[in-house]
């Protein structure tokens, strides 16, 4: 995370919403016969989602209403716990004794269900830098989202929804 920058994400409580800029990385976990993992972790994420929403801030009025009330009557949680809890999911197979991979916490569901041969790795250059990727990203990107070389139309393109800003410019 670059600590020169702030990012302040819209929809997310001020206590969890000032960042820096970040890269996402996206663990892979081994998998066992069943998609129970995938089922747990979303739904801790949505609790995990509920626990981190900013309750002022929605796309639309129905939406803030529906988060103060949820605020009102949903137990009150620890993030950190439910943080923890999708991490022990995300273990409960080793990657040694799985013949499949997926993402497991921040999960699409069971189309992240891969062969493990997607771990070999290869090096790709970005951002001018050399960094282990999957040999197979090809493969593993297209059952994900399909073309996604091919930028979806204006229209059908959602926004991230942050405000991204300097604290203190770089030195050059």
């Amino acid at each position: 995370m670059d600590t020169r920058t702030e990012v302040i994400e819209h929809y997310v409580d001020n206590r969890w919403s000032h960042t820096g800029v970040w890269v996402d990385v996206f663990p892979l976990d081994g998998l066992g016969k069943d998609d129970r993992p995938f089922e747990e972790c979303l739904r801790l994420r949505r609790k995990y989602d509920y626990l981190t929403a900013n309750v002022h801030a929605g796309s639309s009025t129905g939406a803030k209403i529906a988060k103060r009330v949820l605020r009102a009557i949903m137990p009150k949680d620890d993030v950190y716990e439910v943080a923890h809890k999708m991490d022990d999911i995300a273990r409960q197979t080793p990657i040694e004794e799985a013949t499949e991979i997926g993402q497991v916490v921040w999960t699409f569901g069971p189309r992240e269900r891969m062969p493990k041969t997607l771990l070999e790795t290869a090096p790709i250059t970005f951002e001018g830098e050399l960094f282990d990727a999957p040999r197979e990203y090809d493969t593993y990107l297209t059952r994900l989202y399909g073309d996604y070389m091919t930028p979806p139309p204006e229209a059908d393109r959602i926004p991230h929804n942050v405000d991204a800003r300097w604290l203190q410019k770089p030195e050059d």
